[in-house]
């Protein structure tokens, strides 16, 4: 018995989790990752196993249609490629890929030529890379500060080295999603604030590029979630989920996930929803119980229950898993 088929054994202890013919069908298409951190672990890893297309089809059989895999790029080519014909096969959906991976320095902020070409051929690598598993969506973090020099000026060369990478996002049907970071996890980060990546989307004013709304960094920097996503409802491509603090699943934190995923619901969101999250607790249990945490979410802000999704997970809190 391989690995994922064992695993497919032990999550058929509750109705639906293993059968594709009563596959969950959730109320937002919510993305699991296949790891957000360089080498890091896929959110399902414990649960089916370190092999990456055991993790998509695992995924898949809980009723997911869509994953994120920020360092899908640095992967090898093959391995890309075989991801791409598993997700095919599955008819899932590829979620969010990082555009550029120099995470480390000033990129955007810079308006040398050398910068310039610099993020050019990292975008180079990444379309061809989303290309290889059908990914439409790329995320684009500005970078660093560049001590010395005017912010506004930072912020000007930005919107600028956008508009030149646009056409080339454009020409391969891509959009670059631009995504703010909290300052309290980068003190020097260049766009923290949600509302000013926001305005650099509508500056760029590009179809091929828009705003990656992630509800933790939100939270970290700013707070008032929904009020944000209202500002920023027209430029929002892609959100991002996790709690606050900790970067942990919904309900391990202060955020209020059932009011955030009822108002994307409200407002027919029909993008994904990446759980761009790390587990509170090690083991295939915790995975599992993750599973009915978004189930319960999800009944509960469609209307499938009156109840509140922690009151239904107390009545459904049995093992699904048996080590």
């Amino acid at each position: 018995m391989t690995a994922i088929s064992e695993q497919r054994t032990h999550a058929s202890a509750l109705p639906g989790l293993a059968n594709p013919e009563h596959r969950h069908r959730y109320a937002l298409n919510f993305a699991p990752h296949l790891g957000i951190v360089p080498g890091g672990a896929g959110l399902f890893a414990a649960c089916a196993g370190p092999d990456v297309l055991d993790q998509i089809r695992f995924i898949s059989d809980q009723g997911f249609d869509a994953v994120e895999d920020n360092f899908f790029s640095s992967r090898p080519v093959p391995l890309q490629q075989e991801i791409g014909h598993v997700l095919a096969d599955h008819s899932m959906q590829m979620g969010c890929m990082l555009g550029v991976t120099t995470l480390d320095r000033p990129t955007f902020g810079l308006d040398t030529a050398q910068a310039q070409s610099s993020l050019q051929s990292e975008l180079r690598h990444a379309l061809a890379a989303a290309e290889r598993a059908a990914g439409k969506l790329l995320t684009i973090i500005p970078g660093r500060e560049n001590p010395g020099v005017d912010r506004s000026q930072q912020i000007r060369n930005v919107i600028r080295n956008l508009e030149q990478l646009a056409p080339m996002a454009e020409a391969a049907g891509i959009t670059l999603v631009i995504e703010a970071i909290s300052r309290k996890r980068w003190q020097d980060i260049l766009v923290a604030d949600v509302k000013e990546a926001c305005s650099i989307c509508r500056a760029v004013d590009s179809p091929a590029v828009g705003l990656l709304f992630d509800v933790y960094q939100c939270q970290c920097e700013s707070g008032d979630i929904i009020s944000h996503m209202e500002h920023c409802w027209d430029q929002i491509r892609c959100v991002q989920i996790a709690d606050n603090p900790g970067r942990m699943e919904p309900g391990t934190g202060e955020i209020n996930f059932f009011n955030v995923l009822a108002y994307l619901k409200q407002r027919d969101w029909t993008g994904l929803v990446e759980m761009e999250h790390g587990l509170s607790k090690p083991g295939a249990q915790a995975g599992y119980d993750l599973i009915q945490t978004y189930r319960a979410l999800s009944d509960s802000i469609s209307g499938l229950s009156r109840k509140s999704p922690w009151e239904l997970l107390q009545e459904t809190a049995v093992p699904l898993h048996a080590t």
